[in-house]
């Protein structure tokens, strides 16, 4: 199948006014059963549903989902947005976000109760800021079917039947927004092949504000250089210079080869994690240092996101 057609569509809806876990997890076209460590890399290409037993929990990126009763959640991530979607039972969402004090001025923490039918949402780059939404379950029920999951189509019925009336009396109405594929699905196959790497997720939503991205993504890469981690590193590279490979469906590993030559340079096993700074006078360029030299590390904006393009040791004074 392609990776085209495996997009679910899940449409938003308004309403009218008069991976530490102990769930278990599963991909939704394979029905592969997979571990809490192997989600965030597995969204890049398949959404996953996470079973959660009633007062047991799972974290998503920086929200943390306790089962108020049984629970089934459609955890997916998007060009745009990441989100996880309650198709079954109730549960609490806690973000790991600051969002007002307390009455005795204790800082207190996002929460909300959500239920089924509806979809808790985050940008990217949204300051680990998260929103309910309701969806539409009958497009969800119909993704299911495409998806052969008959028993997962069945069971999101009753919720299908709940949405029906609110539908016909225009309670409920749905928008143009599907925030799995938030753009033409030829784009978002496209996108999905750099902007979903969990290292470029995790830096977003790192970045409290958008000026904050390049030190962000400049320490996740020079980190990943240091423990010899290639693959990971190689994602934080701009896919720019690597558009043909990007072409041939190898964009991922002719970025890792990359990141793997720079690995044979000696001054990246003494990279100083601790002078990692932004440049005083740009803050797309980030100093550091290695061997006790000098180097600069520049960054560039791609598709709405930062990448890494270019190091070199700064000019001896």
């Amino acid at each position: 199948m392609s990776n085209i057609n495996k997009y679910l569509v899940i449409l938003l809806l308004t309403a009218v006014s008069p991976a530490r876990a102990d769930g278990k997890y599963e991909t939704v076209w394979e029905s592969r059963g997979i571990e809490a460590e192997q989600v965030a890399a597995t969204l890049k290409s398949e959404w996953v549903i996470a079973s959660i037993p009633a007062n047991e929990s799972i974290t998503f990126w920086d929200l943390r989902i306790n089962a108020v009763q049984d629970s089934q959640v459609l955890l997916g991530v998007s060009s745009e947005f990441v989100f996880a979607v309650v198709f079954n039972g109730r549960v609490t969402a806690i973000a790991d976000v600051v969002e007002h004090a307390t009455t005795d001025g204790r800082p207190a923490a996002w929460k909300q109760e959500v239920a089924a039918g509806q979809a808790m949402i985050s940008v990217h780059m949204g300051g680990k800021q998260w929103t309910i939404k309701p969806f539409s379950a009958r497009d969800l029920q119909n993704s299911f079917q495409r998806a052969g999951r008959t028993v997962l189509a069945r069971d999101i019925q009753a919720l299908v039947d709940q949405q029906a009336p609110l539908r016909f009396w225009g309670r409920l109405r749905a928008t143009s927004l599907n925030i799995a594929t938030p753009v033409r699905p030829e784009v978002e196959a496209v996108r999905r092949t750099y902007l979903l790497e969990p290292a470029i997720i995790e830096s977003k939503r790192a970045a409290k504000v958008a000026s904050d991205l390049p030190l962000e993504v400049a320490k996740s890469f020079l980190s990943r250089l240091k423990a010899g981690d290639a693959s990971g590193a190689g994602t934080l590279i701009s896919p720019g210079p690597f558009r043909s490979a990007a072409q041939m469906d190898q964009l991922t590993a002719a970025r890792a080869d990359f990141a793997r030559n720079l690995l044979q340079q000696r001054w990246v096993l003494g990279i100083e994690l601790d002078s990692i700074a932004v440049h005083e006078s740009d803050n797309m360029l980030v100093r550091f240092r290695a061997e006790g030299r000098s180097f600069t590390l520049r960054t560039a904006i791609f598709d709405r996101s930062v990448f890494v393009v270019a190091v070199k040791e700064d000019p001896k004074p």
